[in-house]
């Protein structure tokens, strides 16, 4: 089964924008994007919402500062993927 992964340009915006500072979330997002091919879905699933999102934090990029960026993934009939 193909994973199709969408990216609105909401979350582009926002990622462009922490990677000015922390440019190694491009490559935890990429690292992350691979691990959902490998059909391997991290991070806690979401109940009571009706469909199969789940939540994942990337703490790697900006572990000096203690923040980190939180993705929620809402998977779509088993083939796509949106980030938000």
């Amino acid at each position: 089964m193909s994973l199709k992964v969408i990216f609105p340009n909401r979350f582009t915006k926002r990622v462009n924008r922490i990677a000015r500072k922390h440019p190694s979330i491009i490559e935890e997002i990429r690292q992350l994007k691979e691990q959902l091919s490998l059909g391997d879905y991290p991070g806690d699933r979401l109940q009571g919402v009706g469909a199969r999102v789940y939540k994942v934090r990337l703490v790697k990029a900006a572990r000096a500062e203690g923040i980190g960026l939180r993705i929620m993934l809402d998977l779509k009939k088993s083939r796509s993927l949106a980030f938000a």
